[in-house]
């Protein structure tokens, strides 16, 4: 590698703009053949950055900093040289490692040995090694935090409210800056005091957005750190038996939830599913139904979910089930059970938007089901599916599946059971009439098939298809044919 190369790699590697001026004036040096003076000013490079972070470290709140830091300008106030007290104040905060004390002592050394002109000069080898080793130890490292900077950033994110923005994007790559810049060995520390911290807010409403930034933060330490989460300076059983409502809020996530032991899964979901304080179930249910969602719920730990979800009233749960299978399944286990109750909750959840994103995201076969679930429900008087019925009629907007299935409920309420309503027959055939005239055909079809291939145990009462005088009815020619195909259908399974 020549030396220009050499040069352009290390400059590349500076973390802070300011240090490249004396790495400048130093490798210039090496480059017009001053090496005494280069190494003197690599010396002072060194220095000048541990110094600078010193400072920094006093300017962020570190007590031991600021005294360090006080004790060195009081000896240059003396005029004083301080070179050694840098380094032993950069030494005691831990700004540079341990292991590199006695490389940075022996540049001292050998600078105050090149320092002399009457002794031996510095080659260019051992020039090259002290820039080399400003870069690698001192220039290219930014300043780490230390254990009072966690301590006051923690307060000062406990008691300013404006100390983060409550723009969660930002706030996330604000924290990941924070927390690079936190020595690996004091994530556990960071990570253990904004879970206390977070959980001496836990329940206080107003400090919700706060919660919010401390879960940000705990998150992304426990993402971006790369040891093992089962290791006993984490702690995380503990906290999980005695803080399990502070330990979902804080842990659970869907990068995190695979670095856990399956003792702290178990734990966590066995609080989730006995808690019942409504304030916090609320919170729980959607944590948990986002690692559902994001498939990172093991198998048992859904199936448990998914029992514990069942046995709630279905206005607490249906937010929560994970996939549309699940929801499918207590949705006619609700509409079946025969209670209004039951019923009317999960008609008005159906009436809402997102009920009908839920109905367009299933096969058309469980629309129609769903229909004539819906269907069976309004004919028992369940008001809530009435409702719904009117609001077809009035033009609100459905899936082709469930209106089929509803149109086949007004004939069809259940299994292998004939049994024509009129009254809705009439009002689901006026809505049928506003369709396409292939769909129109489509529905008339299916149903007269449906009828003939179906092995029923029951026929249609003859005096209620008498009631209906299609005839009467505002309806296009293709439907009222159609409606006189099905008639005629109807009455060869009568009596």
């Amino acid at each position: 590698m020549s030396l220009s190369e050499w040069v352009e790699n290390l400059r590349n590697k500076i973390c802070d703009e300011e240090d490249q001026s004396l790495f400048n004036e130093s490798v210039g040096c090496a480059e017009n053949g001053f090496f005494r003076a280069g190494y003197l000013i690599a010396w002072v490079s060194i220095v000048e950055s541990l110094k600078k972070k010193i400072l920094e470290s006093a300017n962020l709140g570190d007590s031991q900093a600021e005294s360090l830091n006080d004790k060195i300008l009081n000896e240059e106030l003396k005029k004083n040289s301080v070179d050694t007290l840098i380094l032993n104040s950069a030494l005691e905060l831990k700004l540079i490692d341990e292991h590199d004390e006695s490389k940075l002592k022996f540049l001292w050394e050998q600078r105050c040995i090149f320092a002399h002109p009457y002794l031996k000069a510095p080659s260019i080898d051992d020039l090259k090694y002290i820039i080399n080793t400003a870069v690698e130890l001192c220039l290219s490292k930014p300043l780490v935090y230390r254990k009072n900077y966690i301590n006051n950033f923690i307060n000062d994110l406990l008691t300013i409210p404006y100390f983060l923005t409550d723009n969660y994007d930002e706030n996330i790559i604000y924290s990941r800056k924070v927390i690079t810049r936190v020595s690996v060995d004091l994530h556990p520390y960071f990570f253990k005091k904004l879970l206390a911290a977070l959980g001496t807010i836990i329940l206080d409403d107003a400090m919700y957005k706060t919660k919010i930034k401390c879960r940000i933060f705990i998150l992304e330490i426990l993402k971006l750190d790369s040891s093992d989460l089962t290791n006993n300076i984490w702690s995380l059983e503990h906290r999980a038996i005695n803080y399990p409502y502070t330990c979902i809020w804080g842990i659970v996530d869907s990068f995190v939830w695979g670095k856990l032991t399956c003792r702290v899964k178990d734990l966590l979901i066995e609080y989730a599913i006995i808690e019942n304080d409504e304030t916090k179930t609320i919170l729980i249910k959607r944590i948990i139904c986002q690692l559902w969602k994001d498939e990172k719920l093991e198998v048992r730990y859904r199936d448990l979910f998914i029992k514990y979800l069942d046995s709630i009233d279905f206005k607490f749960a249906y937010s929560y089930y994970g996939d549309r299978a699940s929801l499918y399944d207590r949705i006619i286990t609700e509409f079946s059970s025969g209670v209004f109750t039951k019923q009317n909750e999960v008609a008005d959840f159906l009436r809402k938007s997102q009920g009908l994103d839920f109905i367009k995201g299933i096969d058309i076969t469980e629309q129609i089901t769903l229909g004539i679930k819906l269907m069976s429900c309004a004919r028992e008087n369940s008001w809530t599916s009435q409702y719904f019925i009117e609001d077809l009629k009035n033009g609100k907007e459905t899936t082709f599946g469930l209106m089929l299935g509803i149109f086949q409920g007004t004939l069809i309420p259940s299994e292998k059971y004939f049994s024509l309503d009129c009254k809705y027959f009439i009002k689901v055939l006026m809505i049928i009439n506003t369709l396409e005239d292939e769909e129109i055909s489509y529905v008339f079809d299916y149903i007269i098939k449906v009828i003939e291939d179906y092995d029923a145990f029951s026929v249609f009462n003859k005096d209620d298809i008498d009631k209906i005088d299609i005839g009467k009815l505002t309806i296009k020619s293709l439907t009222y044919t159609k409606s006189v195909q099905l008639m005629d259908c109807l009455y060869k399974y009568s009596i």
